[in-house]
C-alpha cells in the first residue's frame, strides 16, 4: 500500500509540474502578439492596438505609420494601420507612450505644412 501512495503522490507531482508547463506556455503566448505590420512578435504590453478592432502593432511600425501620416499627409487623427479593413483610431495615451516628442507636438499642432519635415515611407 505504502507504494501504491508514493507512486500517487509522484504522479500528482508529476500532474503539477505538467500543468506549471502548460500554464507558462499559455502565459506566454498570451504576452506576445504578432505585429500587424511588419509580422514580427512583441511583448504585448510594448505594443499598440486600434480601439474597435483591437489590430496590435509594434511602436517602429506605429512610429513610421504616424510620421507618416502627420508629415506626409498632414493628418492629426491617426487610424488603424490597416486602413483596407480598419478606419479605428487609437488610444491617444497608448499612441503618445510609443511616440517621440516631438512628433505629438506636430499631431498637436497640424497647422504647420506637410512639407515641413519629410520622412521615409512605410512599407508594411
Amino acid at each position: 500500500k505504502r507504494k501504491q501512495s508514493l507512486a500517487t503522490t509522484e504522479s500528482r507531482k508529476s500532474l503539477r509540474l505538467d500543468d506549471r508547463e502548460v500554464a507558462a506556455r499559455k502565459e506566454k503566448s498570451i504576452s506576445s502578439a504578432e505585429c500587424g505590420c511588419c509580422l514580427d512578435k512583441f511583448v504585448k504590453n510594448e505594443m499598440v492596438s486600434c480601439q474597435e478592432k483591437g489590430h496590435v502593432f509594434c511602436r517602429s511600425c506605429i512610429r513610421k505609420h504616424v510620421a507618416e501620416e502627420v508629415y506626409s499627409k498632414g493628418n492629426s487623427e491617426i487610424c488603424c494601420i490597416l486602413t483596407d479593413v480598419c478606419k479605428s483610431a487609437f488610444n491617444t495615451r497608448e499612441l503618445e507612450s510609443a511616440l517621440p516628442q516631438k512628433i505629438i507636438e506636430k499631431m498637436n499642432n497640424p497647422q504647420h505644412s506637410a512639407d515641413e519635415e519629410k520622412t521615409e515611407e512605410v512599407e508594411c
